[in-house]
């Protein structure tokens, strides 16, 4: 029987999580909408229909192969990118398998896969996040980290990760002394020239800089922010009929304002921790988006169906934009300029077993 140790988490996990689920549920949304526009045409001939489910497979595999055959973050990245797509051209699918006619169409559907997507990611939450790390889990994470700078190179983002894990050792382990050891040669080795990416990653980091030094930014953030949630609630208010007088209380509606209100109260709650904590502020942000994506727009597709996709869209790239201010709020607080190794045992927190 498996132990505990034999299930090590990553501490990229949630992240590359997020992208999966967010992929899936962007691919089954573009997926419908290119359809519907295009009077779904049938791929094959003779009789023969190609269905999206095969190439959703295919991608899945491709996604295991990265997962299966490589090692890296990278890898891991692109392959929670092509599983996440592919899955969505998986269970688009799902009225076909779960009626007796094949039926595609089957009214239900667009909602038995939003609910999978909301427990789906409430599960990957309660495993990622619930329990702190263990030491071993950290140790593991740190040597991951010090693996990905071997190949890429020691970037900022990649010495930030390291010296968060390092700062849950102790000095007077030898473990932990041996692996920042090797966390300062890889500091001091030759760098390595930065890949086009890396040389993106690094100039939005400096515009973001630029960005929050501007006086107005929080505020404009702010407005915003709030702005798009008074627009899910008037949305919901106007489906319930309160503009008219004939107010319709129905699940989709009813659905629709209460979700609406729960991501404008995560929105106030992150406006008001803005002077303490930008990251904090940030992560209550976000959370308020993945409740619009995940709930409000789920019931907003079951009212409106294809006209709720402008409304996805703006709100998935503003959960982008802000998944890009959380890593680049987090580079700023690290110091650029210092080995790995000097953070060991600067917190001293302890670590749970």
């Amino acid at each position: 029987m498996a132990s505990r140790r034999d299930f090590i988490r990553n501490g990229d996990g949630p992240d590359l999580l997020l992208q999966f689920t967010v992929c899936a549920v962007a691919t089954v949304l573009v997926v419908r909408f290119y359809l519907h526009l295009t009077g779904y045409p049938q791929i094959g001939g003779g009789g023969l229909h190609i269905a999206h489910m095969l190439w959703g497979g295919a991608l899945m595999v491709v996604a295991h192969v990265l997962f299966l055959g490589f090692l890296g973050r990278r890898p891991q990245r692109f392959g929670a990118i092509l599983g996440g797509i592919g899955f969505g051209l998986f269970i688009d699918e799902l009225g076909k398998f779960i009626t007796h006619d094949n039926n595609y169409f089957f009214a239900p559907t667009v909602g038995l896969i939003y609910v999978f997507f909301v427990l789906f990611t409430i599960a990957v939450h309660t495993l990622t996040r619930s329990t702190i790390m263990t030491d071993i889990e950290y140790r593991v994470n740190a040597l991951r980290a010090i693996e990905d700078a071997i190949v890429h190179g020691l970037t900022p983002d990649r010495s930030g990760r390291l010296r968060r894990y390092l700062s849950r050792g102790h000095a007077d382990d030898q473990v932990w002394v041996a692996i920042a050891s090797l966390a300062h040669a890889v500091h001091e080795s030759p760098h390595h020239r930065p890949s086009a990416l890396q040389r993106m990653h690094r100039a939005a980091r400096e515009q973001y800089r630029d960005l929050v030094q501007w006086r107005g930014f929080d505020e404009t953030l702010s407005v915003l922010l709030v702005l798009n949630a008074l627009m899910l609630i008037a949305d919901a208010i106007a489906r319930l009929g309160a503009f008219t007088g004939e107010v319709r209380l129905n699940f989709d509606t009813t659905g629709e304002l209460v979700t609406a209100l729960a991501v404008l109260a995560l929105t106030g709650l992150g406006m008001s921790r803005l002077r303490r904590s930008k990251l904090e502020a940030f992560s209550l942000f976000k959370a308020a988006l993945l409740v619009a994506l995940l709930t409000t727009q789920f019931f907003i597709f079951l009212a409106a169906q294809f006209t709720a996709v402008p409304g996805f869209t703006f709100n998935l790239l503003l959960l982008l934009a802000l998944s890009n201010f959380i890593d680049s709020e987090r580079s700023l607080h690290e110091h650029e300029d210092r080995s790995p190794v000097e953070h060991l045992g600067e917190q001293r927190q302890p670590v749970r077993n």
